[in-house]
């Protein structure tokens, strides 16, 4: 293979991969946290449901019903946590012990299949709040469960391209604009884009999560070289 030729992170990124991208362009500047912010949410809904199904099965005195509603309850709070770390300050601890007990947290599938799980637990207590919110969980696992899969294609991809370490270290260099030691969203779609990588929006972020290991919304050399190493 001929050596890495970065381009220009600015400016030489070739229209045609502009416009096959554009999508994934507008949405990353304007934020990459499409998905975790609708699982948040979710998770609200699913507590906040389950706090009522809780209470109305306490009242008909139905033991099956208040287990149920027990499940979704702490699935709720465990995905409120997960998705909320980024912006709220929990104490570490709490993250620690649920990637630690819950490894499939780590990555997007493995959200994707929590969702999915909660949102079906929905559905056995029937009333149309439950169904609305048990649809709304499941389309959103099987949303993070697909990005997930097209990620790991569109980084076998990328990971092809980048031949040696000093390659790696030429490509991240390049495309840390602002020399800080890091990629935000931005520069690591820029990168994808200039290395002929064409992903959706879902997929980007997915991409740009499997390799941001302590969630800081930036990934480091050390986790960009941590992915690469261990592909």
């Amino acid at each position: 293979k001929s050596p890495l030729k970065v381009k220009d992170p600015q400016g030489a990124v070739s229209e045609k991969i502009r416009r096959q991208s554009i999508q994934a362009l507008q949405l990353v500047k304007e934020g990459r946290f499409t998905v975790h912010v609708f699982a948040f949410l979710g998770g609200i809904a699913l507590v906040i449901s389950s706090i009522i199904d809780a209470i109305e099965s306490f009242i008909n005195n139905d033991p099956a019903e208040i287990m149920i509603s027990l499940y979704t309850l702490c699935l709720g709070c465990l995905i409120i946590v997960i998705e909320g770390s980024r912006k709220i300050s929990f104490p570490k601890a709490w993250m620690y012990n649920i990637k630690f007990y819950f490894r499939i947290v780590d990555y997007a599938w493995g959200r994707g299949c929590l969702y999915c799980l909660a949102g079906s637990l929905q559905f056995t207590i029937q009333n149309i709040v439950n169904s609305c919110v048990g649809s709304y969980m499941i389309i959103i696992g099987v949303l993070a469960v697909l990005s997930s899969f097209g990620a790991g294609v569109k980084l076998a991809e990328l990971h092809a391209q980048i031949d040696s370490k000093r390659d790696l270290k030429a490509c991240f260099s390049k495309f840390d604009v602002d020399s800080n030691g890091s990629l935000n969203s931005k520069e690591f779609a820029l990168l994808m884009l200039d290395m002929d990588v064409d992903c959706t929006y879902h997929e980007l972020e997915a991409c740009f999560n499997a390799i941001d290991k302590n969630d800081d919304e930036r990934i480091s050399y050390e986790e960009f070289n941590e992915w690469w190493s261990g592909w």
